[in-house]
């Protein structure tokens, strides 16, 4: 029998094998490739869509459109006088605002003595106060005119926008007390107004970009900490950017003013994280005494005219929401030790207590019930300001003490 030659049949299996991987490596770069492409056009449509949100946003009337841009216009401090339209509720819709012909966010013309039997509240504060992106009916200061009238007395509250601690002061003695208030209300956003009172009350004129220039102590930042990515890098980068950042909203528990900032800065004017510090830099502590005296003059001017005065805290969402404060340490590569986040409260409630001025703090209150419920109290996309359910729970957290107000102003009344 004649013999075959092997060669041919080990030629013929090589050739087979190597089609074979051919074929592998060529359905495995053409699936590489189509899931790359998919991907790319995925990532260009959802980018797509968000820029088309961002252009309807930008399109929509804010809380910039509601108040004046120089600072104090009208006999209500800050807010536009005769507003009344729809403003953007940091949820992709809006909500309503309207300011009355004085400058207050009431839809009602006030005289400048309350009718009788009718307890006046003068509500100071910044936008916290006049209800950032929060509709008509749901700040905490209208829900307390509502409270009051329903439960109590007959109530008028009068929003004014006072951008600052120092300004709510001087409005105060030049118009506020002009409308013959009851109660005046001062509230404290922890953070900002503490930046405010140590730019108000600096020896020179400064302004926040003054103040870029303070970072956080190294010492309270883990080592290494990282560069941010360029713009480019961050859009073309699908997950961290476009789903983790702007449809899940992850490791955006906390908004800055400083968007360029390889640091987080001392005195940033949305968050201030210097102030929960446990060993603060010398800046912190001027920043905290330049308030203090800003909260005594205002005292004393209300004492001297018999009306009930008191602060109102305002707390940042990290102080209420734990998830918030981990996400915060991850986001800035901060050392959670090295800060303590009911300083500033504690730090102001002793000071009032030391001056006999009323502090009211529903912080606590505001955690147990996160804890308790687990709802958000906060807006969306690492916003620093309340949401409805936000303005609810505060005041429930601070009715206890607004009512002790009330019925003192409700009893001088009738004393005189």
């Amino acid at each position: 029998m004649p013999e075959i030659p092997p060669s041919t049949n080990n030629s013929e299996d090589r050739l087979a094998g190597m089609s074979r991987r051919r074929k592998i490596l060529l359905g495995t770069l053409t699936i590489f490739l189509a899931t790359f492409l998919s991907l790319l056009v995925v990532e260009n449509l959802i980018e797509f869509y968000i820029d088309h949100q961002r252009e309807r946003a930008r399109s929509q009337l804010d809380y910039g459109d509601v108040s004046h841009s120089g600072g104090a216009a009208g006999d209500g401090f800050s807010l536009l006088e005769g507003f009344s339209a729809p403003v953007r509720d940091g949820y992709g819709g809006t909500v309503q605002w309207t300011n009355n012909s004085q400058g207050f966010r009431h839809e009602k013309e006030f005289e400048s003595h309350p009718p009788e039997g009718t307890i006046r509240i003068l509500s100071l504060g910044d936008s916290f106060t006049a209800g950032y992106r929060v509709d008509q009916f749901d700040t905490f200061s209208r829900r307390l005119e509502e409270w009051s009238t329903t439960e109590l007395f007959p109530a008028e509250v009068l929003i004014s926008l006072a951008p600052a601690p120092s300004l709510g002061l001087q409005y105060l003695v030049e118009e506020g007390f002009g409308w013959n208030p009851h109660i005046v209300l001062l509230g404290l956003t922890l953070g900002n107004d503490i930046a405010h009172s140590y730019i108000a009350l600096h020896p020179q004129a400064i302004t926040f970009d003054d103040l870029r220039s303070h970072d956080i102590p190294d010492d309270a930042l883990l080592a290494g900490q990282r560069e941010w990515p360029p713009e480019w890098l961050q859009r073309r980068n699908l997950y961290h950017f476009i789903i983790e950042k702007q449809l899940l909203g992850e490791g955006d528990a906390i908004a800055t003013s400083n968007n360029d900032a390889i640091k987080p800065k001392l005195f940033d004017g949305v968050h201030g994280l210097g102030i929960f510090l446990r060993n603060p830099p010398v800046e912190i502590d001027i920043a905290y005494q330049r308030l203090f005296e800003i909260l005594r003059e205002t005292e004393a001017v209300c004492r001297s005219r018999g009306i009930p005065f008191a602060v109102l805290v305002f707390p940042q969402r990290f102080q209420v929401q734990p998830e918030d404060w981990r996400a915060t340490v991850i986001e800035y590569h901060l050392r959670g030790d090295r800060f303590d986040l009911m300083r500033p409260n504690r730090r102001i409630r002793d000071f009032c207590d030391r001056n006999s001025i009323e502090c009211i703090d529903p912080t606590t209150y505001m955690l147990e019930y996160h804890e308790r419920t687990g709802k958000n109290l906060y807006l969306p996309n690492g916003d620093m300001h309340w949401n409805r359910e936000g303005h609810r729970v505060w005041l429930d957290g601070a009715k206890p003490y607004l009512e002790e107000l009330i019925r003192q102003a409700h009893l001088s009344r009738r004393r005189d």
